[in-house]
């Protein structure tokens, strides 16, 4: 009985210092307005899967996650849209799950990743995938076009003003011409993506689970780039992203999987962009959600052991 007495102090300290708000929920999938995919945070949360691939595809999937992620954890739309420019964060309200989201973050660093260093293709690549005409014209070398509303590389709009030049150009693009993308081995795998998930407005043509209608066109899944990233038989994040791509629903999305816990300290590192560190923090959060977890069990015996008494 006096040791119980003596245990009453130090467990009711325990609770109290258990650092429950070290850690945050998250869910294994995310709802992309049109169909289900991996979230970010779920992909941040397992960084050695992919680190450990020393794959170009997998660091661009990582550097996009830790872009998107950092939005995600936005759970208002001021705090959203006061991102920077850099962040690429987007407020999409009930259209998406969750509403703060990077929606050009995985194209963007797929095709810096793969295109070819200092060619067209790489200049176009970091402009094309933006969508909104004030992140556009503050991205470096981007400039936004009015008349077809699209964000272009500067360099690539000066050589379409007029259109027989941008035909021409047109045609160099669809037939990969090298002096628009280089000839580097990466190509290899950036056009497999573009050749999976073909261009159409069909959805019935649109290939699962390797790609999803966007309710426009056919685009890429997570799922296709762990494939090609090298991480079909060796990642639980692989196993993840095929269950969410199942989901047809945004509620249906929403429920697949269990919660996971992911450290407030590795989406910090994430908003940074800082890999090392998202690889450090995710490392030690598995520690810090253990002793989170550890909180109501602490508060459950020193209230048990104050009634014994």
């Amino acid at each position: 009985m006096a040791l119980l007495k003596c245990l009453v102090p130090a467990l009711v300290l325990l609770a109290a210092i258990a650092p429950a708000a070290a850690v945050v929920e998250v869910r294994q999938c995310q709802w992309a307005g049109a169909f289900c995919d991996l979230s970010s945070a779920y992909v941040v949360k397992h960084i050695a899967d992919f680190n450990a691939t020393g794959n170009a595809t997998a660091t661009a999937i990582l550097k996009a996650a830790t872009k998107d992620a950092a939005c995600a954890a936005r759970a208002t739309v001021d705090d959203c849209i006061a991102a920077p420019w850099e962040a690429g964060c987007e407020w999409f309200d009930a259209e998406t799950l969750p509403s703060c989201v990077a929606p050009d973050a995985v194209d963007r660093e797929i095709a810096a990743a793969l295109t070819c260093p200092g060619t067209l293709a790489q200049l176009q690549s970091g402009c094309a995938p933006i969508v909104n005409a004030d992140r556009c014209g503050a991205a470096p070398d981007c400039v936004w076009d009015k008349t077809d509303e699209t964000c272009r590389a500067k360099k690539l709009q000066g050589m379409i003003d007029s259109p027989d030049k941008a035909k021409a150009l047109e045609a160099q693009y669809n037939k990969r011409d090298p002096a628009i993308f280089g000839n580097c081995t990466s190509l290899k795998t950036l056009f497999t993506i573009q050749d999976v998930c073909p261009i159409t407005a069909n959805f019935s043509t649109c290939p699962r689970p390797n790609c999803a209608f966007d309710g426009s066109t056919c685009v890429h899944t997570q799922t296709l780039l762990m494939k090609l990233a090298g991480l079909a038989n060796t990642s639980e994040a692989f196993a993840a992203a095929t269950a969410c791509n199942a989901a047809t629903t945004r509620n249906s999305c929403a429920e697949v999987g269990a919660p996971i816990q992911i450290a407030n300290a590795t989406l910090s590192a994430a908003a940074l962009g800082d890999i090392a560190a998202v690889k450090a923090t995710a490392a030690s959060g598995a520690a810090a959600a253990a002793a989170a977890g550890l909180a109501p069990l602490l508060a459950m015996l020193a209230a048990a052991a104050a009634a014994v008494l």
